[in-house]
């Protein structure tokens, strides 16, 4: 496949997996999808991000401009332009239009109008753009220290869950399939530590626990419900932050997570008992799309900083 000379080519990059899409006019045409986005944060991180990216393209070629959604780059304003130095030097770019993945994918939930987007994968970030330029990052912290009502804190709290069953704390039918996915439970945690990439595998198992949880286990029931606890807070206070009221105070979902339903239909049961309840909104596209609206000019002015231009 050779790229057409000012090739548009889109990137939705996070820790799960990164996905490659050129635009043709107003069309998004998918190209390549591969593993996960290195770090940024770590050593050497901009470089091998822009390594990952550019090994999904299918050819080097004539790139006009790469817009990409790089999860962890709201985190950490001093590595934007390194990342997009190292992506233009890996790719051939002529520009780089960068954000977090979470902008790109409010941008494609709600077509750049205002409202919250609550992202939830293997992690969890809330954004809440207003009509006025509010940004509203809430949570996205990382496994460590935040992601509420993430994959990894699902799959987590259900591992820990099918523990407390092997020693005789409280049943729970996650013990059996915990132990149909890994074998012996009391094996795991070593084997897990032992793992290049435990965060991952833990995530993974939220599958587990929403197949448990559909039939009817209480724990699994449980957990589900402390995940959306953990995620109506989170938008909540991106709402307040971002000052949305009236028509502007709209809610949509991104994610594997987001989109799953014992999860969302909770969080939209909690959401319809406030005081003012939010306008539950679909996702119109997906982060890849919201990659795109990136091209318009007028946008980006009024995303303001959270766009890095380079050059």
């Amino acid at each position: 496949m050779t790229a057409p000379t000012g090739e548009r080519v889109l990137v939705d990059a996070g820790r799960t997996g990164i996905r490659i899409a050129r635009l043709d006019g107003e069309r998004v045409v998918p190209l390549a999808e591969g593993p996960g986005l290195p770090m940024l944060a770590e050593d050497g991180g901009p470089h091998a991000a822009a390594r990952a990216v550019a090994s999904l393209l299918p050819t080097r070629g004539s790139i006009d401009t790469i817009a990409a959604g790089l999860t962890g780059l709201m985190e950490l304003p001093h590595r934007r332009e390194a990342v997009a130095t190292e992506l233009r030097a890996a790719t051939g770019a002529q520009r780089t239009l960068l954000t977090s993945d979470v902008v790109t994918s409010h941008l494609g939930a709600l077509g750049g109008r205002p409202g919250v987007v609550a992202a939830v994968g293997t992690g969890t970030v809330v954004l809440g753009l207003g009509a006025s330029g509010e940004v509203a990052k809430v949570d996205g912290w990382g496994y460590l220290v935040g992601d509420g009502g993430s994959g990894f804190d699902v799959g987590r709290r259900g591992l820990a869950a099918a523990l407390a069953a092997h020693d005789g704390r409280r049943p729970t039918e996650l013990h059996a399939a915990a132990e149909a996915r890994f074998g012996g439970v009391a094996d795991l945690p070593g084997w897990l530590y032992a793992q290049p990439e435990p965060v991952h595998i833990v995530a993974s198992f939220a599958r587990q626990v929403a197949e448990v949880a559909r039939d009817g286990d209480g724990v699994a029931l449980e957990i589900w419900d402390g995940a959306a606890a953990a995620v109506t807070t989170a938008v909540v206070a991106a709402l307040q932050r971002a000052v949305l009221t009236g028509p502007d105070r709209r809610v949509s979902f991104a994610g594997s997570l987001g989109r799953l339903d014992l999860l969302q239909d909770r969080v939209r049961a909690r959401l319809a008992r406030l005081a003012e309840p939010p306008d539950i909104v679909a996702s119109a596209a997906d982060a890849l799309a919201g990659a795109g609206l990136l091209l318009d000019a007028d946008l980006r002015r009024r995303l303001g900083p959270i766009v890095h231009v380079s050059p």
